[in-house]
């Protein structure tokens, strides 16, 4: 067996102060108790190719989407992804203007990330994405252009006792050829028309971080 070069293996990750590529402006007022939070990029290097890894048979409902289970270093060579950056942004505020302050409240945001392999490889992401969306989530299902999208409800997690109801959470998830896409929206029920708001920010966001992506590039379909 050829001995693998660790430092091949290894990733770089680079935080940075803006929310990265999903742009929320102009799409919806932001949630004024909502932070931005950092976006982080993961990256592998060149010759990563050769480095192991592997996906779960199945999506553990239990774990953060993508539903692996799995740390940044084995996500990313298990995925195929040459680089991927998460970040969450404010989500709606559907509060009237002037209306008072509540400690209590829990803002509206978004969390996502946004995928993508090296130009020419095969991003092997999307059938556990589709397994996790089917059995982790209600969602429907549609072509758009050239991308598969899915959303509807998250299923309820296991809660600590004495946690309360969860609050309610939909899932979006886009898988394209060279490229792929998720998101959860959070806090209280979003809007129908903001959830196809959420659904265009996603879609634009894998458009944009996808632009040197070459043609060849794919997404392996489901098995």
């Amino acid at each position: 067996m050829t001995p693998i070069d660790s430092h091949v293996c290894s990733v770089t990750v680079v935080r940075h102060p803006a929310a990265g590529p999903l742009q929320p402006e102009g799409r919806w007022k932001p949630d004024s108790d909502a932070i931005s939070d950092e976006a982080v990029t993961v990256t592998r290097g060149r010759d990563a190719d050769i480095c192991p890894g592997e996906l779960p048979p199945k999506p553990y409902c239990d774990e953060a989407v993508p539903w692996t289970g799995l740390g940044v270093d084995a996500l990313a060579h298990a995925s195929g992804a040459q680089s991927w950056t998460s970040s969450t942004v404010p989500g709606p505020d559907a509060r009237p203007a002037g209306a008072e302050p509540d400690p209590s409240r829990v803002p509206r945001t978004l969390t996502y990330t946004v995928m993508r392999p090296k130009p020419g490889h095969e991003l092997r992401i999307g059938p556990i994405l589709l397994a996790g969306a089917a059995a982790c989530a209600r969602t429907t299902s549609q072509r758009v252009g050239n991308a598969t999208v899915l959303r509807g409800p998250m299923l309820a997690q296991s809660l600590e006792p004495d946690s309360g109801p969860p609050l309610p959470r939909t899932l979006l998830v886009v898988i394209r050829r060279d490229g792929a896409g998720w998101a959860q929206l959070e806090g209280p029920a979003w809007a129908e028309h903001d959830i196809d708001s959420a659904e265009q920010a996603l879609r634009a966001a894998l458009d944009r971080y996808c632009s040197s992506c070459s043609a060849s590039g794919r997404t392996s379909p489901p098995s």
